[in-house]
Order: C-alpha cells, then sequence, then structure tokens
C-alpha cells in the first residue's frame, strides 16, 4: 500500500512542476497509478509464492511500474492538449470564463467619427457662422419691454422736479404732498418730525409728480454736505397705489444724476428700515461703509431699529441710462445666440 501511495505522489509531483496537467486529469492519473499499483502487488505475490529474491523484485516492478504510467498518463495528456480549452492560457481569476485577448489600437479603426466632435472655433470663425446663419434666416429682434416710468416720461405723463422751501406757491403745493405721502407710507416716523424735515431749507426734496392734474405720487427728500462729498437721504416713498411700476428706481436714477452734475457730493447715506433694505440693494446701496467715521458721525440723523448704507456713485456713468444701456445689451446677446439655442 504504501508503494503504491510513493508511486502515485511520486509521478503527479513530477508532472505537476512540468505543467503537463491540470486539476481535471490529477483524478484520471491517479486511477493509473492505482493500477500500476494493483499490478505490482499481483506480481509480488506470485513472485513470493515461487521463491523469488524480493529485493530484486521491488525494482523491476517499480520501473515497470512507472514506465506504465508515464506511458499511458503520456498519451492522455497528448489527447487532451489537442483541444482548444488546454491550448488556451489559463485564467487564474476564473477558470471557467477566459478573457478575450485585449484589441490594440492600431488593430480596429473607431467606431465613431472623429468629425462628430465638437470643433473649437476662435471669434472670427464663430462670427462668419453666425453672419451666414443670419443671413438664411434673418433674425428677428424682439425688444425688451420698458419700464412704465420710462414710458410715461417720454411721454409727458409723469415729471420729476426738485424742490425745497422757497416760498414759493408750487414748491409749498408739492412739499405739502411729499410730507402727507412720507406721512403715510411711514407711520412709526412721528408726523411733526417728517413736517420738520420737509420744510426745512437746508433740505431739498425731488418729487414725482403727474403733469396734469397736478399730483405727488411719490419722492426723496435728502440733505446735502457739499464739503464732505456725501448727502443723506432722509425720506423715500412712493405712493401705495402707484408701486411695482418702477417709479421707485426711475427716481432714484434722477437724484443720482442731479446731484452728481449739481453739487460735489459723490456718496449717499441711509437709515434703512427692514422693508427697504431690498430696496436699496437694488439702487447699488451697501452695508459696508467706506467712508470714514469722521465724515458723517454726528452729522446725520441716527434711527433706532435702522441699518445704516452707503451708495457710491460713479463719475462717468449716467444713472437714467443704464436701464437703457441694459436693454441694448440684452438684445444684442439675444440677437447674437439664439440661432445657436435654435439648432440645440
Amino acid at each position: 500500500m504504501k508503494l503504491g501511495l510513493f508511486l502515485s505522489l511520486l509521478f503527479l509531483r513530477q508532472t505537476h512542476f512540468k505543467g503537463n496537467i491540470k486539476d481535471k486529469q490529477a483524478s484520471t492519473i491517479a486511477r493509473y497509478a492505482l493500477e500500476v499499483y494493483q499490478l505490482v502487488q499481483s506480481s509480488t505475490l506470485s513472485r513470493q509464492r515461487n521463491g523469488i529474491d524480493q529485493s530484486n523484485h521491488k525494482s523491476d516492478s517499480i520501473t515497470a511500474g512507472y514506465n506504465h504510467l508515464e506511458a499511458t498518463s503520456s498519451g492522455f495528456i497528448a489527447r487532451r492538449a489537442t483541444s482548444p480549452e488546454d491550448m488556451a492560457p489559463p485564467n487564474t481569476q476564473n477558470p471557467q470564463k477566459q478573457n478575450p485577448p485585449k484589441r490594440k489600437a492600431t488593430e480596429e479603426p473607431p467606431t465613431t467619427p472623429v468629425t462628430s466632435k465638437r470643433v473649437k472655433m476662435n471669434e472670427e470663425e464663430l462670427g462668419e457662422m453666425l453672419d451666414s446663419q443670419n443671413k438664411q434666416c434673418p433674425i428677428k429682434i424682439i425688444p425688451f419691454p420698458e419700464k412704465p416710468a420710462v414710458i410715461e416720461e417720454r411721454e409727458g405723463e409723469i415729471e420729476f422736479r426738485v424742490v425745497n422751501n422757497d416760498d414759493t406757491p408750487q414748491s409749498t403745493v408739492i412739499l405739502s404732498g411729499l410730507k402727507g405721502i412720507f406721512q403715510k407710507q411711514l407711520p412709526k416716523m412721528p408726523k411733526e418730525y417728517i413736517a420738520r424735515l420737509v420744510y426745512d431749507r437746508n433740505h431739498l426734496s425731488i418729487a414725482l409728480v403727474k403733469a396734469s392734474p397736478l399730483e405727488v405720487i411719490g419722492g426723496i427728500t435728502y440733505r446735502p454736505f457739499d464739503e464732505r462729498k456725501f448727502a443723506e437721504i432722509v425720506f423715500c416713498a412712493i405712493s401705495s397705489d402707484q408701486q411695482v411700476k418702477g417709479y421707485g428706481a426711475h427716481l432714484m436714477c434722477h437724484l443720482k444724476d442731479y446731484v452728481k452734475a449739481s453739487s460735489n457730493v459723490m456718496h449717499f447715506l441711509t437709515y434703512a428700515d427692514n422693508y427697504a433694505i431690498g430696496y436699496f440693494k437694488k439702487q447699488g446701496f451697501t452695508k459696508e461703509i467706506t467712508l470714514e467715521k469722521s465724515l458723517w458721525m454726528g452729522y446725520i440723523k441716527d434711527y433706532e431699529g435702522g441699518t445704516i448704507m452707503q451708495c457710491t456713485m460713479l463719475p462717468r456713468v449716467r444713472y437714467l441710462e443704464t436701464g437703457r444701456m441694459l436693454l441694448k445689451q440684452k438684445e444684442a446677446v439675444h440677437a447674437k445666440y439664439s440661432p445657436l439655442a435654435n439648432q440645440m
């Protein structure tokens, strides 16, 4: 028994390191080794009965059995090696599924054409392409609508007037109308306080009025400090039934252009309540105060619960033209890129 196991292990060890067999072939070779072992055993018993030397018989039996086993297994391996499965390289990760060889870059052409990729164009090529498309399909420019305040001013329905208490009847009527709007739109302010500042000769007001009949619908009261180059916006309000028409923004643009053209003022300061912060932000005001405190501290009125905000004007900008310039820019951008948007 020990001799048979020794033969089987010896042959399996030699053939395994040679790389001639696989796991599937091991069982077949072991079966042949067992047959050789049985053959050797039967031969040994017959020789013992006939009185033959045991030592000589062992060497002959081992040699004959090993030759028989090697010849048998070699034939088996030769037959198995002709199949495509054994000819393929082994797959260590998944023996049952062989990985296909990787394709080289030069073996096959790309499935997608190179022309399908988006080509980068410079500004000249893009301009030529857009011009050719515009000739084929003329663009119909859709103008962006203007604010009602701009249209009404152009048609003469509303006017903007700068007034102060100069004892003229027309100025008195306009200031009285402003006082009433401020008292109605700013209920937390004392009425006497509003009246005193509106009629104060150190304060100026720009009023939004309807031409006929004369009716005040909004305005701004401010106090300029020419030597310190800033002005304080004291009151700003539009009548409640005239809001959401762009009157407030248009009124602020008039104020900026007038103050910049008539004085040395380049900055505005104001105290805004929580409801007015959003409006002032849209008009270019910010909570970051860049003016030195020595210029304005003690000169402007401090309101409890208000937030101080600042606006710095640009010298070369005409604020009444900003809306028109933005509309033209929007129209130009829309006209230039609408053909590209239609192709996507």
